[in-house]
C-alpha cells in the first residue's frame, strides 16, 4: 500500500507492508502508530541537513529499522551493542571537548566556564551509564527468584533470624527492659 507524503522530506510515497489477512484500511490505520515508521520520519528529518544528496528514502530507512527490529526479536543484539559503543565514544569526545572549553573560559568568564564544565560532567555521567548498560548486555547479572511468603498469625508472632535461639531471649531479666534511670530523672 502507498501512503501519500505530507511534505518534501518523505519522497514520492511510502510503502508499508500489510500483514497477511489484513485489509488496506487496517494497514493504513496502523501506519502512524508503528514505531519503525515514526523513527523513519524522525531519522529523515534529523539527517536531512547533514546528508543532502545522500539521504536514503523513507522506505529504505523504515526497511532498515524493521530489519534491525527483527534481529533484536531474534535475540541478536550486535547492532544495539554497536549503537551503545558509538554513543559512549561520542559522549567521551563531548566530555573532553567541554572540559577544554570550560577550562579555557574559567580565567575570564567564570560563569561560562562553569556551564561548560557542568555540561562536561553530564556527558561523562551519560558515558558511564551507557558503558554500564553495554556491560550489562554483555555480562547479565544473575537473577535470584524469591517466592513470596505470607504468614498469617492470630497473635504477635516472634521472628527468629538466626541470631539467637528463642529460649535465650526468655532468660533476659525484666530489669534489662526497664526504663533508664537517667531518663526518668530528666538528667
Amino acid at each position: 500500500m502507498n501512503v501519500k507524503p505530507e511534505d518534501e522530506l518523505t519522497g514520492p510515497s511510502l510503502t508499508v507492508p500489510v500483514k497477511a489477512g489484513g485489509s488496506e484500511a487496517e494497514g493504513l490505520s496502523q501506519v502512524p502508530l508503528r514505531s519503525t515508521v515514526q523513527a523513519g520520519f524522525a531519522a529523515k528529518r534529523i539527517l536531512a541537513d547533514d546528508l543532502k544528496g545522500y539521504l536514503p528514502s523513507l522506505d529504505q530507512l523504515i526497511q532498515t529499522l524493521e530489519q534491525q527490529a527483527e534481529l533484536t526479536h531474534g535475540g541478536d543484539l550486535r547492532h544495539l551493542e554497536t549503537i551503545l559503543t558509538a554513543q559512549a565514544h561520542t559522549l567521551d569526545l563531548l566530555f573532553n571537548r567541554l572540559v577544554r572549553l570550560g577550562y579555557a573560559e574559567l580565567s575570564e568568564w567564570m560563569d561560562m566556564g562553569e556551564k561548560y564544565l557542568r555540561l562536561a560532567f553530564r556527558a561523562q555521567a551519560q558515558c558511564r551509564a551507557t558503558a554500564a548498560t553495554l556491560s550489562d548486555m554483555k555480562h547479565p547479572r544473575p537473577m535470584a527468584l524469591v517466592a513470596q511468603q505470607t504468614n498469617i498469625a492470630h497473635r504477635p508472632q516472634p521472628v527468629n533470624n538466626g541470631s539467637e535461639p528463642l529460649e535465650a531471649l526468655s532468660d533476659i531479666p525484666e530489669a534489662a527492659s526497664a526504663p533508664n534511670k537517667v531518663l526518668e530523672h530528666g538528667g
